[in-house]
């Protein structure tokens, strides 16, 4: 996939111009960007960067968001006075004017611009604008708070308006509430705003009742506020994974930017806050996985030089793709900052369909405290408005610590950053394989020959590395020498009567390997099978070793058999020895690693690997996977089996209760349990058992994750262990599908960023990840957010008694993206019905209207086909949705379809297709075969079938859908029901 290259990176020296001539200790100065260069600069960060040239914006861009009389009155103050200056300054709320003021907002302005319309464009990934004056206070008619230009708000107007963008993200995690934003934009679907401030129950600056949670707009104005001082980084991850990422994946965005404040930072007076610059790394981190990596970072706060200068080069460093640093195990929130989660949650809940993991509590259910006793406003807090507003104000209304106290702040910040590995491997990604391992064979001869139709086959290994070098990721990584494991490798996770069993089988005759495979379960036996499992083994170790040495970041073992189902002394489910639970052991006492987080995303459940820990505290296993009626039937792999003894609450089982579950489900997951655990756990290693039998179009798993989709898993785990990510192969029997995923994988390993998933869970999901929580909130203080609380009927009815309104009027509705023109996923949406927004879920949206899926006769029903509704829903089997072979499919003939034509041989009707190469119609293989036939001698791999309107590739050997398809179908449904 080609990727735009490199980071922008905009800064221009007229913004160091303007200062406070009045107070020259002004926490707003031109100290704040020397800084954060300086500190760049000594990271080397700079220069690794793609140098956008700046420039300034022009007056139709700056009136995208502000008034003409406010622009003149701005141009005007660069011919003024000194005294002309600080009367006009006393005019505004914490914003002085500089002869330089003028030129400095509208080049911070438009470098903003720039660094926008470089990311849409594609000439960068991403991009960061380091600028000054600050924007997002600026209103339309009045500068406030250090801001003149509301960079950030232009700037998403204009990617709406010039550049045809539908839907804008703005993130503000600045410490103080970024009013001039939300005002500009609280009646525009097309741009979700999100801030996290401080507030106080609105005695903070900017002391405005609208910065409270209930203002929610019709669901695209997020504010969650912090109403005690002392934030810490748990405090922000937990509403990040909790309220932002999951909305962020429903909306959808084209577009992230950030405006990117650090006035949270530990030792900043203004915030009072104790965020790490680390901490802003992974803010970053996760943003970098929206709208396909168009993320855009704009400078706005933060006042200690320090930790400002430290967490703007850690994130440029994310930026860059260097990995994040390793947190601590994080904290429990405030209490507070739960209090507040939850109401924003509740407020969110009537408009999207994401935050369904919250009950509705029953009629005679206690709801919690923060639920039942809500005042709002606060008793005794006075509001700015315009009843409060002074006639004048002065400059020195900000806070600030003493000598002593910032001395020790500064002493602290010091200590942490000497305290931070920031080391960088000479080589990013790493891979093992060797050709040995396909020795071992189904039914075939040792020397060659045919390898069988058992599903766990050499060519699995021999497709994902073709597949690798054909796309050029082999190129770019590092092949680690393989080798084999030793018996007291082995011997970690494995009884010596075991490794010797295995071994025997080298001698045994192949009757002898016949009797002995049948009592075991679920396993093949070949000579080869010791040779095979401890290069497995080994190479899974080579690259534990090239990580742990600092010679690689992360790591990818292209191994075979896979391992997770053998247990110590028996082996299982094509598994002989258990690659990951040898590694998490080795690691432990060949690099002293003392904790290692494992996750099994293979469809099956990885019973050898939790019995190997199920009483181990140092390793925290994970697995997602298919629960009743799925291999292994056995019953300890449901949500309930936490563990036992010391390792209580370390064994995680999120057990999906039927197929079909596809990236939003695996997502949602991540979000709701594997990321709040795993930052709480905080891993020094994560190794995951990498199957890719829940991949779309895999027949053994049944489920529709798509290569995408584990791309995003991969790169959410990425900023956990300081970038230290080993994925070893499991299953994955797809042929098509296996190599395609795999290659999503490494391509994420290697920086790449995955294309962007959306859409929110079934409602079978929901409750086993729901389940899931349930079982571990006993011992995981990152997952206490499952809590009953009011129905969305009664949140709706108390936001009106408030004075909100829940619904868009008709003049809001027309900036709603229509049919024709919103994308979702690359297929064209049904749209939204009138008054909801396309991202907007209607079954829990304040405003109602008809279900987009639902087909009510014919002509909805092929509307719906042909714009990707009903597609997967037509299928017995998810299909695979990325054949290769499409572009092969001819346009329908002008004459039509006939679905009840005869096969073309033997004249048989009851069950044909038509090839849609060149729409010959065949009968099928469970009547004379004819279609099988004409696919060996005319080479068409694709055909439609005239029953049940399914496609068959035959190259693939599986059931397809595609967009290329969507004519034919709808051709052949129009015919057969009209």
């Amino acid at each position: 996939m080609d990727q735009p290259n490199g980071v922008g990176f905009l800064y221009d020296e007229c913004m160091l111009v303007p200062h406070c001539v009045w107070v020259p200790t002004y926490p707003e100065c031109p100290s704040r960007l020397k800084a954060c260069i300086d500190r760049c600069h000594h990271y080397r960060l700079i220069e690794r960067c793609v140098q956008i040239p700046t420039r300034v914006a022009t007056e139709e861009e700056i009136l995208l968001q502000h008034s003409k009389e406010y622009y003149d009155l701005v141009k005007s103050s660069a011919s003024m006075s000194l005294n002309e200056l600080k009367v006009l300054s006393e005019k505004f709320d914490a914003a002085y004017f500089h002869e330089g003021t003028y030129r400095a907002a509208m080049t911070a302005a438009g470098c903003t611009l720039e660094a926008i319309e470089q990311v849409v464009k594609g000439k960068v990934r991403h991009s960061l604008a380091l600028v000054r004056p600050p924007g997002h206070h600026a209103l339309r008619t009045e500068s406030c708070g250090y801001c003149f230009f509301n960079n950030v708000a232009i700037a998403a107007k204009y990617a709406v308006e010039k550049l045809g963008l539908s839907r804008v993200l703005i993130v503000d995690w600045d410490l103080h509430h970024g009013q001039g934003t939300q005002y500009m934009f609280y009646d525009d679907p097309r741009v979700l705003y999100f801030s996290i401030h401080r507030y106080e129950n609105g005695s903070f600056w900017p002391c405005l009742r609208q910065s409270d949670y209930d203002f929610v707009g019709q669901g695209f104005n997020v504010n969650v506020p912090f109403n005690k001082t002392g934030m810490k980084d748990g405090d922000y991850m937990a509403i990040i994974q909790q309220i932002l990422m999951p909305l962020a994946h429903q909306f959808d965005p084209e577009l992230a930017i950030v405006s990117s404040g650090y006035d949270a930072a530990i030792g900043d007076a203004e915030g009072r806050s104790e965020v790490t610059p680390s901490a802003y790394a992974h803010f970053t981190s996760m943003m970098k996985g929206l709208a396909n990596g168009k993320l855009c970072v704009i400078f706005e706060g933060g006042y200690c030089l320090k930790s400002l200068a430290e967490g703007f080069a850690l994130t440029l460093k994310c930026l860059l793709g260097d990995p994040c640093p390793q947190l601590p195990p994080l904290t429990e929130p405030m209490d507070s900052t739960k209090e507040s989660i939850m109401q924003v949650i509740r407020v969110l809940r009537p408009f999207w369909k994401c935050f369904s993991f919250q009950d509705d509590a029953n009629e005679d259910e206690e709801l919690p405290t923060y639920f039942r006793n809500i005042v709002i406003p606060k008793e005794g807090i006075v509001f700015f408005d315009n009843q409060t507003r002074p006639d004048s104000f002065t400059l020195d209304g900000y806070e600030s610590y003493s000598g002593e106290e910032q001395s020790k702040c500064d002493e602290m910040i010091e200590e942490m950053i000497k305290n931070t590995l920031l080391h960088i491997p000479p080589n990013r990604t790493c891979i093992a394989y060797d050709d040995r391992m396909l020795l071992h064979k189904f039914g075939g001869s040792e020397k060659g020959g045919d390898e069988g139709d058992h599903p766990e086959k050499p060519s699995r290994a021999v497709r994902i590395m073709a597949t690798l070098k054909e796309n050029g990721l082999f190129d770019r990584c590092k092949l680690v020498p393989s080798r084999i494991a030793t018996d007291e490798e082995i011997g970690l996770i494995h009884t010596k009567e075991h490794v010797e069993e295995v071994k025997s089988y080298e001698r045994l005759t192949a009757e002898e390997l016949k009797l002995k495979e049948n009592s075991l379960n679920s396993v093949y036996l070949s000579k080869n099978v010791f040779l095979c499992a401890a290069l497995a083994a080994g190479c899974t170790l080579n690259v534990v070793d090239e990580v742990l040495s600092g010679n690689s970041l992360n790591g990818f073992a292209v191994v075979r058999p896979p391992g997770h189902h053998a247990h110590s002394n028996e082996p299982m489910g094509f598994c002989y020895f258990n690659n990951v639970a040898i590694a998490a052991k080795y690691a432990q006492q060949k690099h002293s690693i003392q904790r290692v987080l494992i996750v099994d995303w293979d469809v099956h459940h990885g019973n050898g690997t939790q019995h190997s820990f199920y009483d181990d505290p140092s390793v925290l296993y994970v697995s997602l996977h298919r629960g009743s009626g799925a291999y292994p039937i056995i019953e300890d792999k449901y949500a309930k089996d936490v563990g036992e003894g010391a390792g209580e609450g370390y064994n995680i089982n999120i057990v999906w209760s039927k197929g079909g579950m596809a990236d939003s489900e695996y997502l949602a997951a991540f979000q709701q349990v594997i990321l709040p655990v795993a930052y709480e756990f905080a891993p020094e290693l994560v190794l995951v058992s990498a199957g890719y039998d829940a991949a779309i179009g895999d027949h053994l798993g049944g489920c529709r994750v798509t290569p995408a989709g584990f791309g995003h898993m991969t790169h959410v785990l990425s900023s956990l262990a300081g970038g230290r990510l080993i994925l070893v192969l499991e299953g994955g029997y797809n042929l098509s599908i296996l190599p395609e995923c795999v290659s999503s994988c490494v391509s994420v390993l290697l920086n790449d960023i995955p294309p962007f998933v959306s859409l929110p869970s079934v409602d079978s999901a929901v409750q086993s990840i729901s389940q899931t929580i349930d079982a571990l909130q006993p011992y995981w203080k990152s997952l206490s957010y499952r809590v009953k609380m009011p129905s969305r009927e009664k949140t709706l009815d108390w936001l009106r008694s408030l004075g909100h309104k829940t619904r868009l009027d008709d003049n809001q509705q027309q900036l709603v993206t229509g049919l024709e023109s919103l994308h979702i996923s690359g297929e064209v949406s049904s749209g939204a019905s009138k008054g909801v927004h396309p991202r907007q879920d209607e079954a829990c949206c304040a405003v109602g209207g008809k279900d987009v899926g639902e087909a009510k006769d014919l002509h909805q029903f092929l509307l719906n086909l042909a714009q990707g509704q009903d597609s997967l829903e037509l299928h017995a089997v998810a299909p695979f949705m990325h054949c290769p072979h499409v572009d092969l499919v001819q346009p329908v003939p002008a004459i039509g379809l006939d679905t009840s034509q005869e096969c073309v041989l033997c004249g048989a009707v009851g069950e044909n297709w038509v090839c849609l190469c060149c729409y010959e119609v065949h009968c099928s293989r469970y009547q004379n075969g004819h279609m099988v036939e004409h696919n060996r001698w005319s080479k068409h791999p694709i055909a439609l079938s005239y029953a049940d309107m399914s496609a068959w590739c035959y190259s693939c050997d599986t059931y397809i859908d595609h967009v290329k398809l969507l004519e034919a179908k709808a051709k052949a449904c129009e015919h057969k029901f009209h």
